[in-house]
């Protein structure tokens, strides 16, 4: 049974091949991060037939890694055994847009940092030229500075404002947002970011 990288929730069949009933138990020692729902005490339960038993996976808080467990199933028809294996894939960056392009009048766009992996993204952003046009303000807050860091966990995101200032010579202007982290393989992205001041018209 393999979990794989995201999912959560899979099931597994205990079948009565033969004839009468059956009586089984699934031995409880599980880690932590594995459950089975609607299994009780360790007592032999019969069928005739077949049963069904969910099993659940809970990654919150596991660092990266694989990770696997041997459920038995003890009956007096014989024993049996399940293997559960997950992975926790290392926290990989990723951002989004790749480009920005400011147009005429538009002073706030948005740029969202991701983590499309496991484990937590601890990662920052710098503007470069730093200081001079190009800042961030986290959303909703109101301080605007050339550089931001923070912690993603996993498959999380966050959102924060790219703001630029027009009060400089008529040109055009292009700069850069890099992004440097901790994620595996994809560790750093750079965005490019470029906007036009016109030249002001003056009515005759």
């Amino acid at each position: 049974m393999n979990f794989g990288t995201t999912l959560d929730e899979s099931s597994f069949t205990i079948d009565n091949i033969g004839g009468g009933n059956l009586e089984w138990s699934i031995v409880q020692n599980f880690p932590a991060w594995l459950n089975i729902a609607a299994v009780g005490p360790n007592m032999p339960q019969k069928i005739s037939v077949f049963v069904d038993r969910t099993v659940l996976v809970n990654r919150v808080g596991l660092p990266p890694d694989d990770y696997s467990h041997n459920i038995s199933v003890l009956s007096n028809g014989g024993n049996g055994t399940v293997r559960v294996n997950m992975t926790i894939p290392p926290p990989t960056l990723g951002v989004s847009p790749t480009r920005i392009d400011f147009v005429e009048e538009e002073n706030v766009r948005t740029l969202t940092i991701r983590n499309d992996g496991g484990g937590t993204l601890s990662w920052n952003a710098t503007t470069d030229p730093s200081g001079e046009w190009l800042y961030f303000r986290a959303i909703g807050g109101e301080v605007w500075v050339p550089t931001w860091e923070g912690t993603i966990g996993p498959y999380g995101s966050y959102t924060l404002n790219v703001m630029i200032h027009r009060d400089l010579d008529p040109d055009d202007y292009v700069g850069f947002i890099n992004v440097n982290s901790n994620g595996n393989p994809i560790k750093s992205a750079r965005v490019r970011v470029t906007m036009t001041v016109q030249e002001e018209v003056i009515p005759q």
